[in-house]
């Protein structure tokens, strides 16, 4: 199904619906689903010796940026990386989101275009920044814009969207935060 304006927003580009707990279930998901593991039971220990064949590009703001955010150590998907040996791309830009970043071009319906063509899988992750640079249509048009490229262009690409993280510094802000994670 294609969008018909900016309002139409779209979860699964499979056409699958995915539930997971985190962002490793739902690739071991989407992996399974998409025919690409060979595990003879199903389980997600038969697919982690033969993740190194698989690419998974990852999308994000500073919590994705090598460059680092300061606030951690190591990644999400280095974690995933060490477990599985899955190829990691990583697109990490601090300050961005679906619609922060819109006046220097990084936002991520920005930078979805780049994605290369042999990857097996997306996250996209973020961004609390659209809390505070974007209005809730803004950010849903927004979002819809870099949904409707996958779509459009990429169909059958999976793609898994992770919720931004809540910052401390929002907790003032109330239902604010909510309301833009019921966008997403």
């Amino acid at each position: 199904r294609f969008a018909s304006r900016a309002s139409d927003v779209f979860f699964d580009n499979t056409g699958l619906s995915i539930s997971a707990r985190t962002v490793q279930e739902a690739v071991v998901a989407l992996m399974k689903t998409n025919g690409s593991g060979n595990g003879s039971d199903g389980s997600a220990a038969e697919y982690y010796p033969d993740w190194s064949r698989f690419k998974w590009f990852v999308m994000g703001d500073s919590l994705t940026d090598p460059a680092g955010s300061g606030h951690t150590s190591k990644f999400y998907y280095e974690y995933i990386q060490e477990k599985t040996g899955i190829q990691v791309i990583v697109d990490g830009v601090g300050g961005t989101g679906y619609h922060a970043g819109a006046s220097t071009g990084t936002r991520f319906a920005d930078r979805v275009v780049n994605i290369p063509e042999d990857v097996d899988v997306v996250t996209i992750f973020g961004s609390g920044n659209d809390v505070q640079h974007a209005t809730l249509e803004e950010y849903h048009a927004a979002m819809a814009e870099a949904m409707n490229y996958f779509f459009i262009n990429r169909p059958g690409l999976p793609v898994i969207i992770v919720p931004p993280s809540p910052w401390a510094i929002y907790q003032k802000r109330g239902d604010q935060w909510k309301n833009y994670c019921d966008k997403l």
